[in-house]
């Protein structure tokens, strides 16, 4: 009975049935619902009328999408840049997940034009793979995201939206607490596709060096404000964003991106010798696998090195024993000067500064004297990469730091 009422109900709903049944009591029930039966074997059976239905199409609303696709043409990417796409061809970049998944030292050295270096490349691997993973975030939010140190899809889901919507009101960049909420739920929904694309994989294969870039990059940014050894109030302290699902608050993970100011103690040192080559001034992905492969992996093997025996070993057009000794005088200055940046470090070695000891002898105004000029050659304008040039208030914290030296005995 409730299969033959089941089956009135579709027909009702203007279904055509044919039912074939030797059972009596079926058959019964189908002639007390109005249904035709016929016996096989009769001549006359009587058409059936259809009962035509409207098909009603709901169309469930429209959330938030991504600006762009990974599969977007490079031409789509809103740099200015004349020639955009021809320049990108060059380094075999045509769409913007070709950008997202390349190494940023590659790209820069391929384009070979002195306003875009690995650092600006790394940064804007960062806002893409923001905007094309996260719906409803545009350039102007994954800038904001990364100066407040969130890079990947994977970092925003992991951030804590009070605090985050704190720090990008501490940046510049307002939003409510509202908004970020979404953005964290939406960066959590995206993850699945971030980690299936492979970005995930490449992103943290080359975590700490695209960090590095992002920062120096930032760091040199000409709406930013350039770091100080000065004391700065607790409202404006930088700092990162804590986790949600850490017991304490905030994870080790975040810890290591909570930047304070702390005047009651000396600067970091930036680099160690028993960091990977990669982490040395002007060495990026690229060139450290070209340094990997004849041996020096670390920095502490790349100082250690004769610069035109490892030139020769390299034996790469453009890479001579000069541009050895400059990498190992740059690695040696930031070993040694606590604060001191890789762009610091190579704008001093490129101005002849590479003794930590007469740094500390000179005043800021005649060192500022040799660094200005420096800074208008082609070579300084790449160190800057479209960043402020140094101010005496920057040189002085370079005299005040290289005062401060260790040896690298100690290291």
């Amino acid at each position: 009975a409730n299969l033959v009422t089941a089956l009135d109900d579709l027909r009702r709903k203007g279904h055509q049935i044919l039912l074939f049944s030797r059972r009596d009591a079926a058959l019964d029930r189908l002639r007390s619902l109005g249904v035709t039966v016929r016996l096989l074997g009769e001549k006359e059976i009587e058409p059936v009328k259809v009962t035509m239905t409207k098909r009603v199409v709901v169309q469930e609303p429209v959330g938030p999408v991504c600006l762009l696709s990974i599969k977007d043409s490079i031409e789509k990417f809103p740099v200015p840049i004349e020639d955009k796409v021809k320049l990108f061809a060059r380094a075999r970049v045509r769409t913007i997940g070709d950008l997202i998944n390349a190494d940023p030292s590659a790209v820069a050295e391929e384009i070979d034009t002195d306003d875009i270096s690995a650092e600006l490349v790394s940064l804007w691997q960062t806002h893409l793979a923001l905007v094309c993973f996260v719906a409803g975030l545009g350039f102007a939010d994954a800038k904001g995201l990364a100066q407040a140190g969130i890079f990947t899809p994977e970092d925003l889901s992991e951030s804590d939206a009070e605090l985050l919507a704190r720090v990008l009101a501490d940046s510049g960049c307002k939003r409510s607490m509202e908004s970020v909420g979404n953005w964290i739920e939406l960066a959590s929904d995206s993850l699945g596709r971030w980690e299936s694309t492979g970005f995930a994989k490449t992103w943290r294969r080359n975590a700490n060096e695209r960090r590095r870039r992002i920062h120096e990059n930032q760091s040199r940014s000409p709406r930013g404000t350039r770091r100080s050894s000065k004391r700065t109030s607790s409202s404006s302290r930088s700092t990162r964003i804590a986790s949600r699902s850490s017991s304490s608050g905030i994870s080790e993970r975040n810890k290591q991106l909570i930047e304070r100011s702390d005047s009651g103690r000396s600067p970091r040192f930036y680099l160690e010798l028993h960091d990977n080559v990669e982490a040395a001034p002007s060495i990026g992905p690229k060139r450290a696998s070209q340094l990997e492969a004849i041996g020096i992996g670390s920095v502490s093997s790349l100082i250690a090195a004769d610069p035109q025996n490892v030139a020769t070993r390299l034996d790469l057009r453009r890479i001579d024993a000069t541009k050895v000794l400059e990498w190992i005088q740059q690695s040696k200055l930031m070993l040694m000067i606590p604060g001191l940046r890789a762009h610091d470090a190579q704008i001093l070695v490129g101005t002849g500064n590479t003794e930590p000891a007469e740094i500390a002898k000179l005043s800021p105004a005649s060192l500022l004297a040799t660094v200005d000029p420096y800074c208008d050659t082609k070579a300084g304008q790449r160190y800057l990469r479209g960043g402020k040039r140094p101010d005496l208030e920057e040189v002085t914290d370079w005299v005040a730091w290289a005062q401060l030296r260790r040896d690298l005995s100690t290291v």
